[in-house]
């Protein structure tokens, strides 16, 4: 025994690591609280309450009808919720939202509604109704309105205030036929019809002639009948005479103006042209056209006479084109009426149409140049390239073959063909294709990629130094065939005996190193392969666990398919093997076994069976037990009918109908019947 330091443990015992470990009685005590205490403890297995909180400190009764739970005398509880069969809480109008109910008076809150929400304030004469201050109301749009006169064969509706609703002005016609003024200068009998003042347009199907007799009389439409009038004197007219001007009615019906010419002479005119007065201005009239003769001034012209008062001539090259026959020569003249040719200046540059041609200039109407190529050789064609030509002295660019096949002179190339530049060349695989010959191993020299692909590596020399990658191996060398090979000396060299607690020396080159057999240091983690310890470590070489469930003793577990266990000081359990006999504590129930999922289960053998009886007076249905059906006797005395003709009186008897013979003999057995529950065997004394 020993003193593990903690108050809370007994039996406090050494481990074979030298450790004092005790057991906590308390380890899985689970103490029921109090809402009126503070928070129990344990102490040597045993729960000790916790200290009385002071009155009225909150708490929680576990009621859910009742709110506002403190402590009272030790006692949690709190006052009954009058809103638990109060429904839930609706709005009171528009202008309020649905409240809260008090629990101490079980009546709803009736707040309101944001201001400005829409919402009817029951009056007609407003508009606009919104919420505010949880009150309706809206705005009568007609308190700043004054309604006017209302216009003819309309009155005041006077149901309205003011004649206004939401702010228009309303009104009512006046009775049909009402003497009214529709304004219209052209109608007459106004009267009201459906509140419209209208009237009747007599003269709107007459037409009546915009003249009387002459212009200053004229005729107009009075109630359907056209009558005459004089026109206003003054008004302007025309009295047909065109020496006169200023023409006016004169107000009798007579048309007359003022002669302007009456003493006034013009001047004389031009040969084509004569004088006249018109409205007291000279003016020129042309002479008679074509008869009358002239001179136009104009040498060019023949045959000259006067028309629209000017002297003109006839240009017999008037119309006449005179294009240019070539391109050295100018525009022609055309000469009464005969076109004449105008050759370009010697030496003006043209185009003779011929392409080997260049410097092209005129010379009395022709053209004509000088041929640059006289004398010049161009280059001959060859595989890429076709021949090349001369124009205006210069060698054209020869036009290469392309997809001719030719030769490079490049032995790494394939495929070689001319390409659009006009030079040959082919394809590089090993270029193109990035490939660089490479080997897996340093005794194996690589070649030069040739067409695509890589030629066998060349070994090298037997005994050239490598590495084979291999840290065991030393004095590695290439053999006769390529591969690196090095010595590994320790093999079967063996450094000391490895265990958990212990290590081996190494061996390098053949040789160990370090200390065989030392242990590990003490402390350092292990497993002894004892499931019941935890904790193991190592300790001088040797490897020791802590049980730390000795002289624990777990209760045996409600649930049959579970097994107690104990682990780290502390009680669990596991599941019992799949098939281990139990008892599921239902007696319908038979072969009971643990489930999977660690749950007694039982097979109920009377599934499907049916334990009804045949029609018998003297039986009822059974009832099945375990997979067999157990028979049930209708209670003695029940009358019934046995069949028998010969009795009478029949009653049921531990399951069996039996009567009384009726025959008059002196001593009679009556028929004996068996059941499954009895045989009754009665005599029957005849009287």
């Amino acid at each position: 025994t020993c003193d593990d330091g903690n108050a809370s443990t007994i039996s406090d015992m050494c481990t074979v690591a030298a450790e004092c470990v005790g057991f906590d009685p308390c380890a899985g005590v689970v103490c029921a609280e109090d809402p009126c205490r503070t928070p129990p403890s344990c102490f040597l297995g045993s729960c000790i309450a916790g200290v009385l909180v002071d009155d009225l400190t909150p708490c929680d009764d576990g009621n859910p009808v009742t709110v506002d739970d403190v402590c009272l005398d030790s006692v949690c509880g709190g006052t009954i919720d009058l809103c638990q069969n109060v429904s839930a809480c609706t709005a009171l109008d528009a202008c309020h939202v649905a409240g809260e109910c008090n629990p101490a008076t079980g009546r709803c809150s009736n707040p309101a509604a944001p201001d400005g929400r829409t919402c009817d304030d029951g009056i007609f004469l407003t508009t606009n109704d919104i919420c505010f201050d949880g009150v309706c109301s809206g705005i009568d749009l007609c308190n700043s309105v004054t309604c006017p006169t209302p216009p003819a064969c309309q009155l005041r509706n006077t149901s309205f205030p003011g004649a206004c609703l939401h702010g228009i002005c309303l009104t009512v016609p006046e009775d049909d036929g009402t003497e009214c003024d529709d304004g219209i200068a052209e109608t007459d009998d106004d009267v009201c019809t459906a509140g419209q003042c209208q009237g009747i347009a007599y003269c709107a199907d007459v037409t009546c002639p915009l003249r009387a007799v002459t212009e200053c009389t004229e005729t107009i439409c009075t109630r359907g009948t056209c009558v005459p009038i004089n026109t206003t004197a003054g008004t302007v007219c025309d009295d047909s005479n065109n020496r006169t001007t200023d023409d006016h009615c004169n107000g009798a019906g007579l048309c007359s103006g003022i002669d302007l010419c009456g003493e006034i002479e013009c001047p004389a005119p031009s040969t084509c042209n004569v004088s006249v007065c018109f409205q007291g201005v000279c003016s020129e009239e042309h002479a008679p056209d074509v008869t009358t003769t002239c001179d136009d001034g104009n040498t060019s012209t023949v045959d000259d006479v006067c028309v629209a008062g000017v002297c003109l001539g006839d240009d017999p090259c008037e119309g006449v084109t005179c294009p240019a026959p070539s391109q050295c020569h100018l525009t022609g003249r055309c000469v009464m009426g005969t076109c004449v040719d105008v050759f370009k200046a010697t030496g003006t540059p043209c185009d003779d149409g011929i392409a080997g041609t260049a410097f092209d200039t005129c010379a009395r109407g022709n053209c004509s140049g000088f041929n640059l190529c006289t004398g010049v050789v161009c280059p001959a064609s060859d595989t890429c390239n076709e021949a090349s030509s001369c124009f205006n002295g210069t060698c054209s660019t020869r036009v290469p073959r392309t997809g001719v096949a030719c030769d490079d002179g490049d032995d790494a190339t394939l495929d070689d063909v001319c390409l659009a530049s006009g030079v040959c060349a082919g394809t590089d695989p090993c270029a193109e294709q990035g490939i660089t010959c490479t080997t897996n191993s340093s005794c194996l020299i690589p070649g030069t990629c040739f067409h695509g692909s890589c030629p066998t590596p060349t070994v090298e020399s037997a005994g050239t130094p490598c590495d084979d990658g291999d840290a065991t191996t030393d004095v590695d060398a290439c053999n006769a065939v390529g591969v690196c090979v090095g010595v590994n000396r320790c093999l079967g060299v063996t450094c000391g005996v490895t265990t958990q607690c212990y290590v081996a020396g190494t061996c390098s080159g053949g040789r160990c190193s370090g200390t065989p057999g030392t242990a590990v240091p003490n402390g350092t983690v292990c497993d002894d392969g004892d499931i019941r310890t935890d904790v193991d470590t190592c300790m001088g070489g040797t490897c020791v666990g802590i049980d730390s469930c000795a002289g624990i003793t777990c209760p045996t577990p409600a649930n049959p398919c579970l097994q107690s266990t104990c682990f780290n000081f502390t009680c669990g359990t596991t599941p019992r093997a799949v098939g281990t006999a139990c008892d599921d504590s239902n007696p319908a129930t038979d072969n009971d076994v643990c489930t999977a999922d660690a749950t007694c289960a039982g097979i109920d053998l009377c599934v499907g069976i049916d334990c009804s009886t045949p029609q018998d007076p003297c039986l009822r249905d059974g009832t099945c037990a375990h997979g067999r059906c157990l028979q049930n006797n209708e209670p003695d005395g029940t009358p019934c009918d046995d069949g028998n003709p010969l009795t009478e009186n029949d009653v049921c008897i531990s399951g069996g109908c039996n009567g009384a013979t009726t025959l008059t003999t002196s001593t009679v057995t009556s028929t004996t019947r068996t059941d499954t529950s009895s045989t009754l065997t009665s005599t029957t004394t005849d009287p």
